[in-house]
């Protein structure tokens, strides 16, 4: 079914998120995931602390890096990749240029655009935008020379905090899980994902209360159930990572289509 021209589409999978529609304009972000922003028309405009604005129609991020972005009202694809980076290393590939850890332009821009503009404009399914996600933008992904040592580790680690949502598990503990020192943990975890475990859990949290929205919770009470203590910490966490305010979803939750599930994904079991 064709999707109204107003109308934006958040997927919902397991390892990766796919939002397509508009920013509502300059946003600054500090995102907790690695991130493939496309623009469907026109140009983006990028702005780092260091480089300053950059101009490209594709951008690779890595999570923890501050960026803001401009995208002149046009549609845009923001893809949130694997928390594994797997994703990242593969995207790098197929990109040009560099600049402060992020990387634009690309010799597969046409296929990535028109993939996402199908997605976009068809409003397909969960599972058909999965596969066209895997088959016709991320590349397979190949591991080098030991870029991604105790990768095995970090996944069980970030299995655990993903079926935990609400709990606030110590470095410590989760350490333990995978027979590793609290500081091997930490620094490996920063290594291969980008950010610290604690950040991870809260950006997790975000995609639990986007999915219990999806089966219908109001905000306040999806963000609730997904772990954050109140409204004022959901709030800080959403702004800080997102660029925007929980209220852009409020008023336009109307206007945002949220489909889950095509990648075997389970709906999230909160615990009491």
């Amino acid at each position: 079914m064709a999707v109204k021209q107003s109308e934006s589409l958040l997927y919902l999978w397991d390892k990766r998120t796919l939002y397509l529609g508009d920013l509502l304009g300059l946003i600054t972000m500090n995102q907790a995931a690695s991130s493939l922003v496309v623009s469907l028309k026109g140009d983006l405009e990028f702005w780092t602390p260091k480089h300053g604005k950059i101009k490209t129609q594709i951008a690779l991020i890595p999570a923890g890096q501050i960026v803001s972005v401009d995208h002149f009202d046009q549609p845009v694809a923001c893809c949130y990749l694997d928390p594994l980076n797997r994703d990242f290393s593969a995207l790098k590939t197929l990109m040009q240029g560099q600049a402060d850890g992020i990387y634009y332009g690309s010799r597969a821009l046409d296929r990535i655009k028109q993939s996402f503009s199908l997605i976009y404009e068809r409003g397909i399914s969960p599972g058909e935008a999965y596969r066209v996600l895997m088959t016709q933008v991320i590349p397979e992904f190949r591991a080098d020379d030991g870029a991604f040592r105790h990768l095995a580790a970090i996944e069980e680690v970030i299995a655990y905090v993903k079926a935990h949502p609400t709990e606030n598990s110590s470095n410590q503990m989760l350490a333990d899980l995978v027979g590793l020192s609290e500081s091997q943990l930490q620094r490996q975890f920063k290594a291969i994902t980008g950010i610290p475990i604690r950040r991870f859990r809260l950006w997790h949290r975000l995609f639990v209360t986007a999915t219990l929205m999806g089966f219908g919770l109001s905000l306040t009470d999806a963000s609730l159930e997904a772990g954050f203590s109140d409204s004022s910490h959901f709030n800080h966490t959403f702004k800080s990572m997102l660029g925007m305010k929980p209220s852009f979803i409020l008023k336009r939750r109307d206007q945002i289509k949220i489909l889950a599930g095509g990648d075997q994904m389970i709906a999230p079991q909160i615990s009491a």
